[in-house]
């Protein structure tokens, strides 16, 4: 058995083909790789057989004169340091996730796939013990779905981030046989639990909040929430739940940024709610029809009303300071 102490965690794209390659291509590669148990980087060339160790500074040599050797190199360098025990994480072009143990180091052989093309789209690979599949984002952290979610991905890069390290490694656990050693649950408190959510599920978490307010505070109105409200091109607000008669309520949510209340008066509201990860600006200019929801009752609500999105994060992180701090 490995220890969480012992390994480290990296993310692969892979995806060694030009951009002008079709998806179907692609999608087709990859799943091979999973089905082969490997996983690798690109920039194929003839005459380098069996392990990286033993032809590295050759392989970095033919590409010397190259206008990618500063890229070529990093993620040569990079897949040279990935060793047995390492846990490897991939987002497919199905929109499946992958997790893998490394079994065995960086090499490169011939006819390891079911046609010659895709023999040389592989400079050096790593072979995975077994690739453990998870179909959907719902079963994975959402701090792991965001940092896979990044717009611009290198081929293959480190997990540096500790509490993104055991996430990826409580993952594996939750479906793996061979357990990572030394994996516990993270605390969760009014002061970070915003980090556990992506953006729309803080959103959700939020909207949530408010519906429930709403129906406390106004029983005789019958306020719904308009989900074609939630636009890009109301940049000040995320949605309006609306009621014949009375005015809209709306919010903002911000979850590692500032919200400045000036900005955001308006009486054209009967309620403006907020809620910042981060904090506030000017709150001295709130009004009467705002209202800024504290860390402790989103996080009470969260605990108490919240069973879906509980349930969910429950599998990774504890809500009773029986987990670790990070």
């Amino acid at each position: 058995m490995y220890s969480i102490n012992n390994i480290n965690c990296w993310i692969i794209n892979l995806k060694p083909f030009y951009n002008s390659i079709g998806n179907d291509i692609i999608k087709e590669f990859q799943l091979e790789c999973v089905e082969k148990n490997i996983f690798g980087i690109g920039w194929y060339l003839d005459g380098f057989e069996g392990s990286l160790a033993d032809n590295k500074e050759a392989f970095l040599g033919a590409y010397n004169n190259d206008s990618a050797y500063k890229a070529i190199k990093k993620a040569v360098d990079n897949i040279d340091k990935i060793k047995e025990g390492d846990l490897v994480i991939m987002r497919l072009r199905d929109a499946h996730y992958y997790i893998g143990q490394v079994s065995e180091r960086a090499f490169h052989t011939n006819n390891i796939f079911s046609s010659e093309y895709f023999d040389t789209r592989l400079s050096w690979m790593c072979r995975v013990s077994q690739w453990l599949e998870f179909k959907t984002d719902e079963n994975l952290p959402s701090e792991i779905i965001g940092r896979l979610s990044q717009r611009r991905q290198p081929t293959l890069s480190r997990v540096a981030n500790d509490r993104q390290r055991l996430l990826i490694a409580a993952a594996l656990n939750t479906i793996s046989k061979g357990k990572i050693d030394g994996v516990s649950k993270i605390n969760l408190t009014p002061d970070n639990f915003s980090r556990s959510l992506a953006y729309m599920e803080l959103e959700d978490l939020v909207c949530s909040y408010i519906y429930n307010e709403i129906r406390n505070a106004y029983p005789d109105s019958n306020y719904i929430l308009l989900p074609s409200s939630c636009k890009v091109s109301r940049p000040l607000y995320e949605f309006i739940f609306v009621c014949a008669g009375e005015k809209p309520v709306t919010c903002q949510v911000k979850s590692e940024d500032f919200i400045d209340i000036k900005k955001h008066i308006d009486d054209s509201y009967r309620k403006i709610y907020f809620f910042s990860g981060k904090g506030y600006i000017n709150e001295e200019a709130k009004q009467d029809n705002m209202e800024i929801i504290s860390r402790e009752k989103l996080f009470e609500f969260l605990t108490d009303n919240a069973q879906y999105m509980y349930s969910k994060i429950s599998k990774y992180y504890t809500f009773d300071e029986t987990g670790i701090d990070l």
